[in-house]
């Protein structure tokens, strides 16, 4: 499934970029998701 995520305030600027364009598989939820985002950007993680 193809979806796009858009980023606002903090996580555009953590990304540098307005969207993600993601190709995610069947079943995909977007807690999976988000914990591969924070591999990626560290900075994404929430205390």
């Amino acid at each position: 499934m193809k979806v796009q995520l858009r980023l606002f305030a903090v996580a555009r600027e953590i990304a540098k970029c307005d969207a993600l364009d993601l190709d995610l598989p069947a079943g995909a939820t977007i807690g999976k998701h988000w914990s591969r985002n924070c591999r990626d950007w560290p900075e994404f993680r929430v205390t």
